[in-house]
């Protein structure tokens, strides 16, 4: 895993006492007699008379790892702690492995180590991986990674890889007495699968490798162990993994127990998959009921099991056969016939009985085929069909004839058969009435729920939060659940009648949007009912261009809602489903409502609130935007909630400017961006380009020539940080001067009052290794490797003039090294960039991972604002408190700097994937996927109360399902307080209570002045008795929305509800 900032979260629930830290995970570390060899080899005597404990558990969960076990061994001596591990792998050709320590060999097939000594919350964590790469750091700041002086030996062994592994209890700063217990982890990366066992560790842990709450201990004892008595402590310490393998023994071979896997076993079509997994089943049975069975017998047979799984999977797949529980509803059909014999009905394939005058059958979530044969016996032959309790099917029929039964099937292309009339009285025939045979046909999507598998709006949501007042846009995917592309596609939406579609005028009837919203062919409106009560229906139709089943496009539907007259709990539905072709039919879903008080959010004047991706929405993807209603209604809600700080490229042309004027027109801050220019190179191809072009000291020269920089656009770090760097500066300088200026030829519109001038490093000197995480394995594309770039780094690495400086031999000998010489110059580019800011009036802001410690720490001075992806993808919630303030101290401590940017996306779709299954990917960004509207109130103000700066969310388009509301909750108080927000230090000492504690207290004073913060992470209110100490004299408290203030703060009974925040102020 990558090196550990802070907490790394988990979305899994510990179930056993043992995994909730009840109780700790003890390994007795005994004296060595002597030291052993360091030579990769664990077969000496010394070791082997160690205990050995294996049954490391996937991290996260409840699980152990069976298919790749690792075992552990340690003892001691009077200096150092001695390590044996070894690993199971029988692929180990496929294994990763960095040679250069100080490396991202997290990325690797590595055993981590982490060890508690002295203080109870810092840690060693130590790294190495196949080859005895190392990499080593304090925590949980990331300190000290210098490489220290401890070994790691690799090794081979009969089924993997071994390291032996000497810590100097110098390194450690600690040499254990006898009874000593130490708290420890040991982990390991596993890169060649299976992807369950990724991450392994020991003991359980939750949070992530360094969750220190969970961890074991290694027991120091200065008597050596008892003769023979190693195997015995192995096999109490082992005997609940033994348990657990004989127990997935029995799960495993009773698996075919469940119904839906009993009935794939024995159908025709799976028995050459079925027949080995039977086989195993039936071993694995036996070995369930053995006391004695081998442990890696029983590994190796729960591996092939899985394999035969996934091989039996791929096949049912293919055949559409359900191996586990998929929900099922049951379909009751009324059959009339007229002038007609051997009336047959079948669903998918299967012939319906009838029983007492009616056919039903039970049909699973997805695509349903409904097919009723006839024979006519009379002159005006006729069949009539309807499906109880879903008139949306009546009349949907296509008729045909076939060679064979491939029609009742949903794969079958039906394309080529006749839409069938239905005739008043209900019955239908082909078009051709004299036609002795007919087959008719429909295809019906049913999801038990509204975000079932193949639903249609996103994001997912329980319920959709709507505010009085307020605009809320439904994000319907387009797509083709067939092979073929849909015809005739309708949507239709039922929605109570307080609600009403935005209304938008075709100002371009050439205008159809982008694949992110597309622009409807038609909307029909009509009057509706549900349980009495009226609705309006939208019937959107759509072109069957955006209907295919290589792509996904979108169309976005802006629902407006005024004063709610409905249900006095403000809960109601929306109705809807979709037709195409004729005979595609999905049965009516609804989608659960809950009505919210209108919008009240404000807008910071400091505190920025901020949108990465601002110009709405999507631009960047096949030209999407909004049309023009729908913009101006985005853009004065957007910016009514707070949102003050907007992104905008001077390439994103008119249409980013309408967003432009508009932000300026209500005082918000604009930042300008240009594809990350210049930290990227030159993309502008202005006064940067032209320099370039006439100055071959410029231009960078790539590793071993794998690219140029024409094609990449960079230049030679050394020269314009050198003798080129006014050059540089100036040619900056004027090229940001065009973007707000304006330029034709550059096709740029001129964005004259930016607030901030903003780029995005995400980068490593080693391209290979993207952001960081991974270990760069390769030097292509990396840049420069010039002379001057090469003497720079001589001196700065200082290297003897003979030292081989070739690409190569700096990749393999000087690779860390050099990742530090480029962040240097990396650093000082930055510099140059603020000073062309500064010379045009503005601040210089930088975005780049959390982790990238090396290159912030060379941006001290040369930026006035970072922006680090923190915490990024994750929640901000309580787990994540300390990740959040331990980054804030890295900024502080680092480069000076008093508040930073935070970044919390909650809608990113898989990166709005629009090919084929696109719409798969989309989900929110949360732990089950799933938008919680509520919890973007007391994720805002957490990161907002650890960072000081802000919030940037991508765009206030993903803030759906009423995170609008949420969100204006936030920003209001926010700017309510905001001295404090922006100014004002943590003090979380100054605060106590019984029922709460950090990281659900944080306090923020300024002077005497402060404010508390009470988060309740859970699903019922928390009475809580609040201590405020340290008072002055005369000071009075009052919760956030209150109305009288209380005269004795000292002590204060407050009740926070629910997923919510209450807020104290004290002056």
């Amino acid at each position: 895993m990558k090196p550990v900032v802070g907490p790394l979260l988990a979305s899994c629930c510990l179930a056993s006492g043992l995994l909730c830290g009840a109780a700790t995970v003890d390994y007795t570390c005994h004296r060595l007699a002597s030291a052993p060899v360091m030579d990769g080899s664990l077969d000496e005597a010394v070791w082997q008379a160690l205990p050995e404990v294996t049954g490391f558990f996937i991290l996260g969960g409840k699980d152990y790892a069976v298919e790749k076990q690792t075992f552990l061994r340690a003892g001691w001596t009077e200096d150092c702690l001695f390590l044996a591990v070894k690993c199971v792998e029988p692929l180990p050709a496929k294994m990763n492995a960095s040679t250069a320590d100080g490396d991202s060999i997290w990325s690797d097939d590595a055993i981590e180590m982490f060890f508690v000594p002295q203080a109870p919350d810092r840690y060693f964590q130590m790294i190495a991986n196949s080859v005895g790469a190392r990499w080593n750091a304090t925590g949980p700041d990331v300190k000290d990674t210098k490489p220290w002086a401890w070994e790691a030996r690799p090794g081979k062994w009969e089924k993997g890889w071994l390291l032996e592994i000497r810590i100097p209890f110098s390194v450690l700063g600690k040499t254990p007495v006898d009874g000593d217990a130490w708290p420890v982890s040991i982990a390991r990366d596993l890169t060649t699968g299976p992807v369950a066992e990724r991450y392994m560790c020991w003991p359980p842990l939750q949070k992530g490798f360094s969750d220190i709450e969970r961890f074991g201990q290694f027991t120091f004892k200065t008597a050596p162990p008892a003769a023979g008595a190693a195997a015995e402590e192995g096999n109490r310490l082992n005997a609940p993994f033994f348990a657990y393998l004989r127990a997935q023994c029995a799960q495993k071979a009773g698996a075919g127990d469940t119904p839906e896997l009993r009935e794939a076993l024995d159908n025709p079509g799976l028995a050459e998959e079925a027949t080995p997994l039977k086989a195993v089943a039936g071993q694995l049975a036996q070995l369930a009921g053995r006391a004695d069975a081998d442990p890696w017998e029983m590994a190796v047979l729960l591996a092939t099991h899985r394999n035969l799984m996934v091989c039996l999977a791929d096949k049912a797949g293919k055949l559409n056969i359900p191996l586990a529980h998929v929900p099922r509803t049951t379909l009751t059909f009324e059959l009339k016939s007229r002038d007609a014999k051997d009336v047959c009905l079948y669903v998918n394939g299967q012939p319906v009985k009838e029983q007492d005058g009616k056919f039903s059958a039970s049909i699973r979530e997805g695509l349903t085929a409904i097919g009723v044969t006839a024979v006519a016996a009379g002159a005006n032959p006729g069949v009539s069909v309807r499906v109880v309790g879903h008139p949306e099917t009546n009349g949907r029929w296509r008729a045909g004839t076939a060679p064979d039964d491939t029609w009742q099937q949903v794969e079958f292309d039906d394309r080529a058969w006749k839409v069938t009339a239905v005739a008043t009285d209900g019955f239908m025939w082909a078009a051709d009435a004299a036609a002795p045979q007919v087959s008719f046909r429909q295809l019906v999507i049913w999801n038990e729920k509204h975000d079932g598998p193949m639903t249609c709006i996103q994001p997912r949501v329980r319920e959709w939060g709507f505010s009085e007042n307020s605009l809320e846009t439904l994000f319907q995917t387009l797509y083709s659940p067939l092979s073929y592309p849909l015809e005739d596609y309708e949507f239709i939406l039922d929605v109570p009648k307080d609600f009403k579609l935005l209304e938008e005028p075709v100002v371009d009837v050439k205008d159809k949007g982008g694949p992110l919203n597309r622009r409807p062919a038609k909307i029909a409106t009509e009057d509706a009912t549900h349980d009495g009560q009226p609705f309006t229906r939208y019937r959107f139709a759509f072109d069957s261009a955006c209907l295919t089943p290589d792509k996904t496009h979108c169309a976005l539907i802006p629902l407006l809602l005024g004063k709610f007259s409905g249900a006095a709990d403000g809960t109601c539905r929306f109705y809807f489903r979709r037709v195409a072709n004729g005979n595609l039919t999905e049965l009516e879903q609804s989608l659960p409502v809950r009505v919210l008080p209108p919008l009240n959010g404000r807008m910071p004047k400091q505190v920025l609130i901020s949108q990465y991706c601002s110009v709405p929405w999507m631009v960047y993807i096949g030209g999407t935007h909004l049309f023009p209603a729908h913009f101006d209604a985005f853009m004065r809600q957007s910016l009514d909630v707070g949102f003050n700080s907007w992104f905008i490229m001077p390439w994103n042309g008119e249409y980013g400017k309408r967003v432009y004027d508009t932000v300026v027109e209500r005082g918000g801050h604009v930042v300008l961006n240009c594809n990350n220019y210049p930290i990227h190179g030159d993309n502008v191809k202005g006064a940067l380009g032209t320099w370039m072009q006439s100055d071959p000291a410029t231009q960078a020269q790539f590793f071993n020539n794998t690219s140029t920089w024409t094609k990449e656009g960079h230049y030679c770090p050394s020269y314009v940080t050198g003798e080129g760097a006014a050059q540089f500066k100036d040619a900056v300088k004027a090229d940001i001067a065009m973007m707000m200026q304006g330029s034709p030829e550059h096709h740029m519109v001129g964005l004259p009052k930016p607030d901030i001038y903003w780029t995005d490093w995400e980068e490593e000197p080693w391209i290979a290794a993207g952001m960081g995480y991974e270990a760069a394995r390769t030097g292509d594309k990396s840049y420069c490797f010039c002379p001057r770039c090469k003497t720079a780094f001589r001196e700065y690495a200082k290297l003897p003039e003979t030292t081989d400086l070739s690409d190569d031999a700096i990749f393999k000998n000087y690779k860390n090294d050099w990742s530090l010489f480029r962040n240097g110059l990396d650093g000082r580019i930055q510099g140059l960039v603020r000073q062309a800011c500064r010379e045009l009036g503005l601040p210089y802001m930088v975005y780049s991972g959390t982790n990238q410690t090396k290159f912030w720490e060379a941006c001290k001075g040369n930026v006035d604002g970072a922006f680090p992806g923190c915490p990024g993808n994750g929640v901000a919630d309580g787990r994540a408190q300390k990740s959040l303030d331990d980054t804030m101290t890295f900024f502080r401590e680092k480069l000076g700097l008093k508040r930073i940017m935070g970044q919390r996306f909650s809608f990113y779709g898989g990166g709005y994937a629009n090919g084929k299954d696109g719409w798969k990917s989309w989900s929110a960004l949360s732990p089950d996927g799933y938008i919680n509207a509520k919890s973007w109130k007391p994720q805002t103000l957490r990161i907002v109360a650890a960072f000081h700066g802000g919030l940037d969310y991508q765009s206030s388009m993903e803030c759906a399902a009423g995170m609008l509301y949420y969100i204006g909750e936030a920003t209001r108080i926010i700017s309510e307080f905001e001295d404090l927000f922006w100014d004002g230090e943590r003090a979380d000492h100054l605060a106590k209570s019984a029922q709460i504690a950090y990281p659900n207290l944080l306090v923020l004073t300024k002077g005497s002045e402060r404010l508390v913060l009470l988060f309740n992470e859970g699903s019922a209110p928390l009475t809580v008795l609040l201590e405020n100490t340290g008072l002055q004299p005369g000071q009075k408290g009052q919760v956030f929305g209150a109305v009288v203030p209380t005269d004795h703060p000292e002590k204060m009974e407050i009740t926070v509800a629910p997923e919510d925040v209450v807020v104290v102020h004290i002056k």
